[in-house]
């Protein structure tokens, strides 16, 4: 669940990025990263894990991974070429 999250995540959290911008987008997928690493700390059963670490935490670090560092490089390279 988490991995499948992870992927699907990259499209929308691009487009969070050019709409809100690329500070509040990390500290909504941080926050629900550390949320999800908190709730951990109550599991009892098991479709709490699923809930947590496969949905929170997969739409979490896909926030972060491949598409924040294809937009900072992104960024990167149009503010060098002006120099």
């Amino acid at each position: 669940m988490g991995i499948f999250l992870f992927g699907l995540t990259g499209p929308f959290a691009a487009a969070a990025m050019q709409r809100f911008g690329i500070r509040a987008t990390m500290m909504t997928a941080l926050a629900m990263m550390s949320l999800s690493t908190a709730a951990s700390l109550f599991m009892k059963e098991p479709w709490q894990l699923v809930l947590t670490w496969g949905v929170v935490s997969g739409i979490g670090s896909g926030c972060i991974a491949n598409v924040l560092s294809a937009v900072i490089v992104n960024r990167w390279f149009v503010t060098i070429a002006v120099w």
